[in-house]
């Protein structure tokens, strides 16, 4: 904490002509000069605060903490891209309305990013049997929200006045056709009017049971 603390005082006198103290550090960080004396009493690091400072300086956190050159982890941090996985269910089955759209992040490798061409994809949890075997159930679909134009023959996730769907997508004048593979499932009909196309499925993650 001591020594977190005398960097902090390096990158305020480069930009303050004077003395700096600990009050100023205090200040500059958001803590009292009492709360900051405790953290270095006991040791304590207050990250957040600490945290918060640097990225209002623009200063990377592996440089402060490590002495670490920004460039030395720049070529690991691009071969990775982070995509939302939302929680709530597709349907590929009978219906599924989502009430409450929450996500959590995951992270992907770069070059399954480029083999799948899911660089524009969110991941959604399909449930239901009626699009097997090409999607299993509680299987995880990666779905291209740039690419909202249908094409005849392809997977689209669709939101419709009965909830979302996972299907295959044919156009038939003002209806919209959604395909089960599984042919114990017959077609859904619906207007253009009342979808809203999500995007197209360009990539599966299948549950092997």
């Amino acid at each position: 904490m001591i020594e977190a603390c005398e960097r902090i005082k390096d990158i305020l006198a480069t930009q303050e002509n004077k003395k700096i103290k600990d009050s100023d550090v205090a200040r500059a960080i958001g803590l009292t000069p009492n709360g900051l004396g405790q953290c270095k009493f006991k040791n304590r690091m207050p990250y957040k605060e600490i945290l918060k400072f640097l990225q209002k300086k623009k200063i990377s956190i592996n440089l402060f903490f490590f002495n670490q050159d920004p460039r030395d982890v720049e070529e690991a941090t691009q071969r990775y891209k982070i995509l939302r996985i939302y929680i709530a269910n597709a349907s590929a089955g009978g219906g599924a309305i989502n009430q409450n759209i929450k996500y959590n992040e995951i992270i992907i490798d770069n070059d399954l990013i480029n083999r799948f061409n899911i660089k524009n994809c969110e991941a959604l949890s399909v449930i239901g049997d009626s699009m097997d075997p090409l999607i299993n159930n509680e299987s995880i679909v990666f779905c291209d929200k740039m690419e909202k134009s249908i094409k005849n023959g392809k997977v689209y996730a669709i939101n419709t006045i009965d909830g979302v769907f996972v299907k295959e997508c044919f156009l038939q004048g003002e209806l919209l056709k959604l395909k089960s593979i599984n042919k114990e499932y017959p077609p859904l009909f619906f207007n253009l009017k009342d979808i809203f196309i999500i995007g197209r499925i360009r990539a599966v993650i299948n549950k092997i049971f």
